[in-house]
């Protein structure tokens, strides 16, 4: 799971986290309790082997339109024309 201590997947979430909230996709947290006396809120995205069909990735959360979507995604990632068409779609 890790690489040299880090998790792998953490910049993949936070890109991805970042393009739902561009997008206008609000992905659902759960809280957990950490080692301090606080809790963490860890964002509700699954994923599992990728090993044989059918496995894959998965999350929760609630879409509402977000106005300047398609601007803002063209910004963030100006040659990734699959995300600039769903959030063209999504107009």
């Amino acid at each position: 799971d890790t690489l040299d201590g880090f998790p792998w997947w953490d910049a993949v979430y936070e890109d991805f986290l970042r393009i739902c909230a561009i997008i206008g996709v609000d992905v659902a947290t759960v809280s957990r309790r950490s080692t301090g006396p606080s809790s963490v809120c860890d964002p509700c995205i699954y994923f599992r082997g990728f090993s044989s069909q059918g496995d894959g990735a998965s999350f929760e959360g609630v879409y509402k339109y977000a106005r300047c979507a398609a601007h803002e995604i063209r910004q963030y990632a100006p040659q990734d024309e699959g995300l600039h068409a769903i959030a063209d779609q999504l107009t």
